[in-house]
């Protein structure tokens, strides 16, 4: 579980920098069988935060996000990080994500369809995928 104490910003560059950092540390840590495993996730609430955020007017920060992501330059240093954290590394990703939860707690958006629907469905998605990743 991972708490930050921070005030919740909607200025579009704070917003951008937020995902970039969370898909980047995503995308460099976590091996690609686990990638995969988590990928359905990962797509649905990318798109739902779109929405979310063009429905609040900071769809910019994603055009912005999705440009950082289209360039070469991005997945070199990803792959280039990849490579020096998979030396460096001491736990497999087993031991990583037994820590993970499969919940969205954030107060900003809560709501009946977050707490009924996505987070139910989501623990129950980590549930059956969770013991596949033995690496």
């Amino acid at each position: 579980i991972c708490h930050h104490k921070y005030r919740f910003v909607t200025k579009p560059r704070w917003l951008y920098c937020l995902d970039r950092n969370r898909l980047t540390t995503l995308l460099t840590l976590e091996r690609p069988g686990t990638l995969a495993l988590i990928f359905p996730c990962l797509l649905i609430a990318e798109i739902l935060l779109t929405i979310y955020y063009v429905c609040r007017g900071w769809g910019g920060s994603r055009v912005r996000l999705l440009w950082h992501f289209v360039k070469p330059d991005t997945w070199t240093s990803l792959l280039r990080h990849r490579r020096a954290v998979r030396r460096l590394r001491k736990r497999n990703d087993a031991d990583i994500v037994k820590h993970f939860a499969a919940e969205i707690v954030f107060a900003e958006v809560d709501g009946l369809a977050i707490r009924y629907v996505m987070n139910p469905l989501l623990r129950l998605y980590w549930s059956l995928i969770r013991s596949l990743i033995r690496w």
